[in-house]
Order: C-alpha cells, then sequence, then structure tokens
C-alpha cells in the first residue's frame, strides 16, 4: 500500500479537502435519485469526503482497500457501514440498489480489471439496479496537468503525465520539514471502451450523461443497469 494512502492518510482532509466533493455529490445524488436508488455500495471510498456529500440522503456502504483510508471514513461518515473490501474481487453477502465507483475508477489498469470490477458490481446489483461509474480521466479529453493543495504545513502536489498504455502520476506531499514522493499508475481508456465493457458484463442499458459540472473539466459518467 502506498504511502499516500497508508501513513498519510491522516492528512486526506488536508490534501483533498471535503467540500471539494460538493459539486460531484450534488450530481451524483441527482442520478441515484433520479434511478429510485436507496442502497449504495460504494467501491473505492477513500477517505469518504464525497460519501459525506451523499450520507443524508442515501443508506451507504462504503468500501476501500486501503484500512487506514477505511478508519478516516469511519470517522467521517459513523452512521455509515464502512469496510474494507477489494473492488475487484469483493462478496459482501448481499445486494444493493446502486453501485458507485468514483476515484477507484483511476486505479483500473486494463480491461480485464475493468472486467473484474464490472463483475464484482453486477453480483452486488439486485434486479434492475444501477452501477454509477464517473471515472476522472478519458482518452477523448485528456491533458497533461498539475494539481497542488493543501495548507499549514501540508502540501500535495500531483503531476499528472503521460506514459504508455495510461498516466503516471507524480506525488510530492510534505509535511512539515518531511518529503514524501511515490509514482502511481493510473489507467486511461476512450469513452467507447467503458461502454463497451459494461455491455460485455451483462449490463443492459448504458447512459452516458456529461458530468463536466463537476467542475473538473470534461468528463463523462456511465450508467448502466442489471437487467431486470
Amino acid at each position: 500500500m502506498s504511502a499516500l494512502y497508508g501513513e498519510l492518510a491522516q492528512y486526506w482532509p488536508i490534501i483533498s479537502p471535503v467540500n471539494a466533493y460538493e459539486d460531484e455529490g450534488r450530481f451524483i445524488a441527482g442520478i441515484l435519485k433520479a434511478g429510485k436508488a436507496h442502497e449504495i455500495l460504494e467501491f473505492g471510498c477513500g477517505g469518504g469526503h464525497l460519501s459525506y456529500h451523499l450520507r443524508d440522503d442515501f443508506t451507504m456502504t462504503l468500501t476501500d482497500i486501503s484500512p487506514e483510508m477505511v478508519d478516516m471514513s469511519r470517522r467521517r461518515n459513523p452512521m455509515c457501514d464502512n469496510k474494507v473490501a477489494d473492488m475487484f474481487k469483493a462478496n459482501l453477502g448481499r445486494d444493493f440498489d446502486a453501485v458507485l465507483i468514483h476515484d477507484a475508477a483511476d486505479y483500473i489498469l486494463d480491461t480485464d480489471q475493468m472486467d473484474a470490477a464490472f463483475r464484482t458490481a453486477r453480483k452486488h446489483l439486485r434486479p434492475g439496479g444501477m452501477l454509477l461509474v464517473v471515472p476522472d480521466h478519458l482518452a477523448d479529453y485528456w491533458q497533461p496537468s498539475v494539481m497542488t493543495g493543501g495548507s499549514g504545513d501540508v502540501h500535495y502536489e500531483a503531476r499528472y503525465c503521460e506514459r504508455e498504455g495510461g498516466i503516471r502520476i507524480d506525488f510530492t506531499v510534505t509535511v512539515g520539514d518531511r518529503v514524501i514522493e511515490e509514482s502511481h499508475d493510473i489507467g486511461l481508456f476512450p469513452q467507447y471502451v467503458w461502454v463497451d465493457r459494461l455491455r460485455a458484463a451483462g449490463f443492459a442499458e448504458v447512459d452516458e450523461l456529461d458530468a463536466s459540472e463537476t467542475g473538473w473539466g470534461e468528463r463523462v459518467a456511465f450508467v448502466a443497469h442489471a437487467p431486470a
């Protein structure tokens, strides 16, 4: 597990503030409400900052592969069911009205992993249930960029660079006099690949929604429905 999602998890509220997710929360809540979803499973909840903007309207089960991030989510959202689970192979033993994959979509590196995530989602959905996938990046629109943040003694920089088959993020986190550097490889797929693999996973209907109102540039949300 990386330092960013492990020993540095305690700084997540400074690195990625909860209010930065407000517009995304409003957008995602609108889709879930339109689909009449009540019980939601989120894969890759991180520190629970998106879920903070959803928890009052839905009954939420929040999962992440990092125990440290789940602990941060549990502190942020104690009324939710917070669990350590892997979106590629989780089996929670129950089903939901909707499954949400948001920031965790970054860590889908190839179509085999995409298929695994979609299979895992589908087995947790009730008949007719919704899978909502909101990737941060699409190959159709992506450009290299730099993001910065932080306050006080904690500062954060992420440089998004092209690599063969995807994106490499070079992180630098400064905590007081300490500097932590690490690189993450994340996926990058054209819009049509997400649609093709959702259909291949057996979802009966796939809608593509403009998600640019979330404030992070040109994005697309994929809404897929399991067979009724």
